[in-house]
């Protein structure tokens, strides 16, 4: 059975712009923007103010975003897409 897809706003924390999308296991930057993504301390951070990005995951029945009670870290993020990668993997299996 194959998962519904999930999607993922990911916005700065400090600054509060959105900073592009995390869907089908890739982050995809907004075309709007003109700055590049910072890197700092072994993550992506903010294109303008390199401040720390969150994520909240955006709801299938409509566009609205659901907001998780503490925002979840980019970090955070990539962590759970591994564990769910390797669950389906052993389903598979």
């Amino acid at each position: 059975m194959q998962q519904p897809d999930r999607r993922w706003t990911v916005s700065c924390g400090a600054c509060a712009i959105v900073v592009g999308t995390f869907a089908d296991g890739r982050f995809v930057h907004d075309a709007d923007c003109t700055h590049p993504l910072a890197i700092g301390r072994g993550t992506m951070r903010c294109c303008r103010c390199a401040g720390p990005l969150t994520v909240t995951e955006e709801t299938a029945e409509s566009d609205a975003v659901a907001e998780p009670d503490e925002p979840l870290s980019i970090r955070h993020l990539a962590t759970a897409q591994a564990a769910l990668r390797t669950r389906e993997a052993r389903q598979r299996g």
